[in-house]
């Protein structure tokens, strides 16, 4: 999706589902930009596609569960599974190229942003 797109879409979802999206971050989504305390689903809405690595919370998910299904659960029920997404945006860190980060979620927040080194 491209990032006028993907702010549109974004702004869909806010007047659909307002009690989901603070407004404090809705300007850095529009703006294509991970924050602290963000969902997953909040990080893709700002950074676009991803790649991911997720380690499943075995008390809530059974075995061969789609690990999308688990991303994507932890705006409304988060769990410990243990999630990490990669993104390559030039919108993360201004006045670079586009970057590629790691953020990675703990109870279904995001508490780690990092830059991805070559």
């Amino acid at each position: 999706m491209a990032p006028d797109e993907r702010r549109a879409h974004a702004q869909i979802m806010f007047a659909r589902h307002p009690k989901l999206f603070p407004t404090d971050r809705r300007p850095l989504i529009l703006d294509g930009v991970v924050s602290l305390g963000m969902s997953p689903y909040e990080a893709h809405l700002a950074a676009g596609a991803f790649e991911y690595k997720v380690i499943l919370d075995k008390s809530r998910w059974p075995a061969h569960t789609d690990p999308l299904e688990a991303i994507w659960a932890q705006s409304l029920s988060a769990d410990d599974s243990q999630i990490c997404m990669t993104f390559d945006n030039p919108s993360q860190f201004p006045g670079e190229a586009s970057v590629v980060f790691r953020v990675y979620f703990e109870r279904g927040k995001a508490n780690k942003i990092e830059k991805v080194t070559k």
